[in-house]
């Protein structure tokens, strides 16, 4: 299993490897899907503050 952080910075690898392996995953999604999760979880903590 890959590291998030690895995916993160470094897409082009990733691509290539699941290439390789002629894997199906939507490596744009999972990407577009992290930089959601991390925006939300970035306004959670905003409010947690705030409540605090």
């Amino acid at each position: 299993m890959l590291d998030v952080k690895f995916v993160r910075a470094n897409p082009e690898v990733v691509r290539d490897a699941l290439k390789k392996r002629r894997a199906t995953a939507n490596l744009d999604e999972f990407l577009r899907l992290d930089e959601e999760r991390r925006a939300l979880l970035a306004e959670v903590e905003q409010l947690k503050n705030r409540r605090n």
